[in-house]
């Protein structure tokens, strides 16, 4: 399977289960923003999902936290076979799943069971119902460990303690209990309350270019909180009420616009606003409806509210002109 095939395949998928979608349509962290009702993906599509970086799962971590979105990574294969169906696969803290999962679970509302892993597959099982159905029988802890293969603190442990299981003994405990034990994989979870740690000004001292760390450390000093990106379309998030989607540019306008094209689609997905800086003079106060401020711009702007402010004004023109 080729790429765009791939791509195809995940926006014909998510558009049956009644998503919105934008396709970034440049080499970047990520190729799909969809969004239903609430629930937001930024997807990443593979044909081998171990040529996934560590400089894209950044990307799509700060993207999910900041977008209070799900990152996924949709592929065929890794480097030992091809990515089994209904399983979840990890790459750099990002989960990882074939299109046939994605379809299940977005389609058929089927999520996936099994965790791929090292030393094989595994899952998640309801150790109360393991411990209630085992003493519904008379079966004592020792007898079940017979059973199926295991010592008694792992049947104590499956019982008691949240942890993966190799599938083949989950198999075995469904057979002798002949019921399912296994949890399904929620992969649409509520936003991890753990902060992103060292993403504003250590993360601007390494930006692209010189243009990008002053726009980004004069936004930072303003009042914005600023979340800087690798490798995507725009540069930059910055968190101050809605999030802004910050692009930074000095590109030939064929260039800037097709960037402004992606950022005005993600952000219209997304629902937050988005804007673009430039450090030469400006051609247009909005591209593709995005407004555009000066370098000079920012930096005579008092703060956080007088940004926002212009922004709004720029927003409102381009409506009223439409």
């Amino acid at each position: 399977m080729e790429k765009q095939e791939l791509l195809d395949t995940i926006g014909e998928i998510l558009k049956k289960g009644n998503f919105e979608v934008a396709l970034s349509r440049v080499q970047c962290s990520f190729d799909v923003v969809a969004r239903k009702n609430l629930v937001v993906l930024i997807i990443k599509a593979l044909v081998n999902v171990d040529t996934f970086t560590e400089e894209h799962a950044w990307d799509l971590k700060i993207l999910s936290k900041a977008l209070k979105a799900t990152p996924i990574v949709v592929g065929a294969k890794t480097k030992l076979g091809t990515v089994e169906n209904s399983t979840v696969y990890s790459r750099h803290g990002i989960n990882c799943i074939s299109l046939e999962t994605l379809e299940d679970l977005f389609i058929e509302g089927n999520p996936p069971l099994v965790y791929a892993d090292r030393g094989g597959f595994f899952v998640e099982v309801d150790g109360s119902l393991i411990k209630e159905e085992r003493e519904k029988r008379g079966m004592s802890i020792s007898y079940l460990a017979e059973l199926i293969g295991v010592s008694k603190t792992s049947i104590y442990e499956f019982e008691n303690v949240d942890k993966r299981i190799n599938i083949d003994s989950v198999l075995k405990i469904e057979k002798e209990l002949d019921i399912g034990v296994t949890k399904p994989i929620y992969l649409i979870k509520e936003e991890d309350k753990e902060d992103i740690k060292n993403i504003t000004e250590d993360n601007i001292e390494g930006s692209r270019s010189d243009l990008e760390k002053t726009i980004l450390g004069d936004l930072s000093n303003k009042g914005f909180e600023v979340f800087p990106t690798k490798r995507t379309p725009f540069n930059a998030l910055l968190k101050e009420k809605e999030i802004l989607i910050t692009g930074i540019s000095n590109a030939k306008m064929y260039i800037f616009e097709k960037k402004a094209e992606i950022v005005a689609s993600i952000s219209d997905i997304t629902e937050k606003d988005a804007m673009f800086v430039v450090g030469a003079k400006r051609v247009k106060e909005n591209v593709k409806g995005i407004p555009v401020l000066t370098e000079k711009e920012i930096k005579s702007l008092k703060d956080v509210e007088d940004i926002l402010e212009l922004i709004r004004e720029r927003k409102t023109n381009e409506e009223n002109q439409n």
